[in-house]
C-alpha cells in the first residue's frame, strides 16, 4: 500500500518543476520589481522572471550573473529569482562575519573585523542637511588639494591652529 502511495507522489512530483540554476542575460530595472531574462543551464530561456532582493538593498546584476530560479507552483512561466552571484566581480577572502557591498567597476564598502569600514571609489558624494563627525582620537586627511567653501561662516574652535608654508 505504501509503495502505491509513494509511486503516486512520485508521479505527481515529476510534473512539478523544482528550483534550478541559470545565468542572467538581461535585467529590466525600471519596474517596481525587476524582471530578468534567464538562460537556464539546460539551454532553455525564461522570460520575465521576477528578481527578488532584500529590503533596503537593490542592484542590477550584469549579464552572465549566475542565479537560482524557483518556479512558483512548479510552473516555469511564473518564476522568481531568489539569489544571484557573479564570480567575476565578487570580493573574495572576507573573514567570517565581514560584509562587502561592491559594483562591477570595483567600487566597494567593506565592513571588517575590528569595527573597521573601508571604502574605495573614484568620487565619494554625500548630500545631507547636517554632516557631523565625532572623532575620539585623530582625524587625518591626506590629499593633493583641499578646498572648503562655506556660504555663511567657517569656524574653528580649537586651543591651537597650526599651518605650514603659509
Amino acid at each position: 500500500m505504501w509503495a502505491d502511495v509513494d509511486a503516486r507522489i512520485s508521479r505527481a512530483m515529476a510534473g512539478i518543476r523544482r528550483a534550478f540554476r541559470g545565468r542572467l542575460s538581461r535585467v529590466n530595472s525600471g519596474l517596481n520589481i525587476q524582471q530578468a531574462q534567464v538562460n537556464g543551464l539546460s539551454g532553455e530561456v525564461v522570460q520575465d522572471a521576477e528578481l527578488f532582493q532584500h529590503f533596503g538593498f537593490t542592484s542590477n546584476p550584469p549579464a552572465n550573473t549566475q542565479c537560482v530560479i524557483v518556479p512558483i507552483g512548479g510552473r516555469t512561466s511564473h518564476s522568481i529569482i531568489v539569489a544571484t552571484e557573479n564570480e567575476k566581480y565578487r570580493i573574495t577572502a572576507l573573514e567570517s562575519g565581514e560584509v562587502a557591498i561592491y559594483s562591477s567597476e570595483g567600487a566597494f564598502v567593506k565592513i571588517k573585523k575590528g569595527r573597521i569600514v573601508d571604502v574605495e571609489c573614484d568620487t565619494y558624494n554625500v548630500k545631507c542637511k547636517n554632516y557631523n563627525v565625532t572623532c575620539e582620537e585623530n582625524f587625518d586627511v591626506s590629499c593633493d588639494a583641499y578646498k572648503t567653501k562655506a556660504s555663511v561662516i567657517a569656524e574653528f574652535d580649537t586651543p591651537e591652529l597650526k599651518s605650514t608654508q603659509e
